[in-house]
């Protein structure tokens, strides 16, 4: 398969995977604690990705200072996942997403600063109106109780700057480590640390789950690993610039999900959102 359509398909089901997955963790949450959903999730992601390094059995050259670095980076990124979690406790889905779309901006200037990528002044412009489109998309008003609203904002921003600083140099692990393997030891290092939270915090015991919230940690999993591999995978093809543009965009699916399943209501400002997303997406198909 050629380089070009690899990317292609790697880039189609990281956006449709991860918007998925973390739209739906509403569902379980009303019935588990962040720290045990996570757990659930990964155990199940780390199974699946486990599966996945054996059968590629990827040919990378790395050091124990690889392993060890990317473990430290799972380990900032473990805690972007749970404040996220944390965060849909508090918050209406379309709300999250404005907090979480600022760390982009951060990413987009990494990209060109840290891995040298060449500055493309039209990227630029379809980030910027990515960028835009996605605030516009998250902005929503009514009605919250301020001190859960304040609880909900602190633990989106929490969520945005540890994804920041860990998705920062996922691309570097995973060149490194290779794409599943790297996943492995991502969803292996977040479920040894939602499991010594809970451990901790004595909230270790039996799981009592509902079918319907059980099929819906499943299917965050399965999404979660899908997204993990395909994402790394995507390291290698595409520009991180590139793929940030992708991931803003992104927001549009939760959106859609949020409307029919948790019965969010879009407003005007919304709407243009979603045109401008889809121009920058279709303009950065042209490029």
């Amino acid at each position: 398969m050629k380089p070009e359509i690899l990317a292609l398909i790697s880039v189609a089901i990281v956006h449709f995977a991860f918007a998925i997955a973390d739209s739906l963790w509403k569902v379980p949450l009303r019935e588990v604690s962040a720290e045990k959903g996570i757990f659930i999730r990964n155990l199940w992601t780390t199974t699946f990705l486990g599966i996945v390094a054996w059968i590629m059995q990827e040919n990378h050259h790395f050091s124990w200072q690889d392993v060890v670095f990317s473990v430290l980076m799972s380990f900032v990124s473990y805690w972007g996942l749970y404040f996220f979690v944390k965060s849909q406790q508090y918050l209406p889905l379309s709300l999250i997403g404005r907090f979480l779309a600022l760390s982009s901006f951060f990413h987009f200037w990494w990209s060109i600063v840290y891995y040298k990528e060449p500055f493309v002044w039209q990227k630029a412009i379809l980030f910027g109106i990515s960028f835009f489109a996605s605030l516009l998309i998250t902005f929503k008003t009514g009605s919250i109780n301020a001190q859960l609203q304040h609880r909900g904002i602190l633990f989106a921003v929490l969520a945005g700057i540890f994804w920041a600083i860990s998705y920062a140099f996922f691309k570097e692990t995973t060149e490194k480590l290779g794409p599943s393997r790297f996943g492995f030891i991502l969803e292996l290092t977040i479920l040894c640390v939602s499991g010594f939270q809970l451990l901790w915090q004595r909230k270790f015991k039996t799981f009592t789950l509902s079918g319907k919230s059980f099929l819906f940690l499943l299917l965050i999993a399965f999404l979660g690993a899908l997204g993990v591999y395909f994402s790394n995978l995507s390291y290698l093809f595409v520009p991180l610039s590139s793929l940030l543009i992708i991931r803003v965009i992104g927001d549009t699916l939760p959106l859609a999900i949020g409307v029919f399943i948790y019965k969010e209501k879009l407003t005007y400002l919304q709407y243009i959102g979603i045109i401008l997303s889809l121009i920058a997406n279709w303009g950065l198909m042209v490029l």
